[in-house]
């Protein structure tokens, strides 16, 4: 989707931040972090801090 859509388009990221949450639940904690921060970050600057989806990865990983 990445290639097709762009890195920041907002189903990318949704996508993304998905996977984060996936990586977690299966105990890769560095790699889930990694791309949490990352994709937060993404969706900070593109969706705005008050997004539904930005706040709920931000709650996922604990940035409340």
């Amino acid at each position: 989707m990445q290639r097709v859509l762009g890195g920041d388009h907002p189903d990318t990221l949704r996508l993304s931040s998905t996977l984060a949450v996936i990586l977690g639940a299966l105990k890769r904690a560095g790699q889930a972090r990694q791309r949490g921060e990352d994709t937060l970050n993404r969706m900070g600057r593109v969706l705005g801090t008050d997004h539904p989806d930005v706040l709920r990865l931000a709650h996922d990983f604990g940035h409340f």
